[in-house]
């Protein structure tokens, strides 16, 4: 934990630094959904027939771009989590409470041509608590506390249009990158901690989107995710 507030300390002070010197910031809200990403128990892998983990994070970002070619966006707010398991022909479905999440996006404009070619990257931390259990459609308040923890990367690049001079107004883009989720499930039952490692199954991934500008100043975008997850995010964002 104190390593992930190191990092975001560091970001932060570097945008701070590097303000006066942008020209345009990007103010929006996000909303990032994991639909179902399969994930790996590293302890109880035997014994769990499969295992997907899902989140809701709801978020504000803002946009700095550095220079030229750099773009990068610290993002922070509020993140509820599910993890669904088979055990034994019986469904389990861990549910938490309202946690929160901390991160950043990166994007290097590598070339731009006919096409535009970018670098792309994305940390995100989150933490909650679960509270209820699912046991085969009965759902009970969890008397232990259970705190889930995750951290996701992504890496890669991606290809964008712009199809404006055509008088359609939008970039659609496609990008590859290599992901991986890593978290942990740590059970504090007073006298000990339990705690139980989870990993992503799938590490390549497909991003399509879309990019538009519908009035002055303002930006959309919808992305959805494919192959080492089912996701969809979309974001609305004002330049000022």
């Amino acid at each position: 934990m104190n390593k992930v507030f190191s990092l975001l300390v560091a970001v932060v002070f570097m945008l701070m630094c590097s303000t006066a010197y942008a020209i345009n910031l990007d103010l929006g809200v996000e909303g990032d959904f994991i639909v179902k990403q399969d994930v790996e128990a590293d302890n109880l892998n035997d014994v769990i027939d499969n295992l997907d983990y899902s989140s809701q994070n709801y978020d504000v970002t803002l946009a700095v771009p550095i220079g030229e070619y750099l773009v990068l966006t610290p993002k922070a707010g509020l993140t509820t989590s599910q993890l669904k398991a088979t055990i034994d022909n019986t469904d389990v479905e861990l549910n938490s409470g309202v946690g929160f999440n901390l991160g950043a996006d990166a994007l290097v404009k590598a070339y731009q041509g006919i096409v535009d070619v970018s670098l792309i990257g994305s940390y995100r931390y989150t933490r909650v608590d679960i509270d209820d259990i699912d046991i085969n459609g009965l759902s009970i308040s969890n008397p232990i506390e259970t705190i889930l923890t995750t951290h996701e990367y992504e890496l890669g690049a991606r290809v964008s249009k712009d199809l404006s001079e055509l008088g359609i107004p939008i970039t659609p883009y496609v990008g590859v990158v290599y992901s991986d989720l890593m978290g942990e499930l740590d059970v504090n039952l007073s006298v000990a901690h339990l705690t139980e490692d989870i990993d992503a199954e799938k590490n390549i991934g497909l991003r399509l989107g879309l990019m538009g500008n519908p009035m002055e100043n303002v930006s959309i975008a919808i992305e959805g995710s494919l192959i080492d997850k089912q996701a969809i995010a979309g974001k609305v964002s004002y330049r000022f």
